[in-house]
């Protein structure tokens, strides 16, 4: 059973914390609120990328939020946001960085090479079949 103590005796972080595990997502908008410019100041040191570090930020409050019922184990909801924001951008960096290596983006495919070969092989088989006549 979980024990509710009484919001004098908490700190505004605790408070919010043990709304979140009640399924108040005042909780949540409320951390949001006072973490959310550290947070993207911190995550931008990791990448320039402005649309990836706000979607890392985002998906780090959505996971709290599916994780809710064991918020209260969090001691310091600043060091674990920070910690999980670094982590999610430095994921989705490898991630990416992945892709490229698999995918280059300077590779590109033209019409006329592959016209060009086919149109070669053929005019060698015209030469051929002319030889052999």
């Amino acid at each position: 059973m979980m024990k509710i103590l009484s919001p004098g005796a908490l700190s505004p972080d605790a408070q919010w914390l043990q709304q979140l595990q009640c399924n108040d997502t005042e909780g949540l908008s409320l951390l949001m609120g006072k973490y959310y410019r550290d947070l993207y100041h911190y995550a931008s040191k990791f990448t320039r990328d402005d649309g990836l570090a706000r979607d890392c930020i985002q998906e780090v409050f959505i996971n709290l939020w599916e994780r809710r019922k064991t918020a209260t184990a969090i001691l310091s909801p600043r060091h674990y946001l920070l910690r999980a924001v670094k982590n999610k951008v430095l994921k989705a960096l490898y991630k990416k960085t992945r892709y490229l290596s698999i995918c280059p983006t300077n590779t590109t495919f033209s019409r006329n090479s592959t016209s060009n070969r086919s149109s070669s092989k053929n005019s060698s088989r015209k030469k051929k079949s002319k030889s052999s006549n």
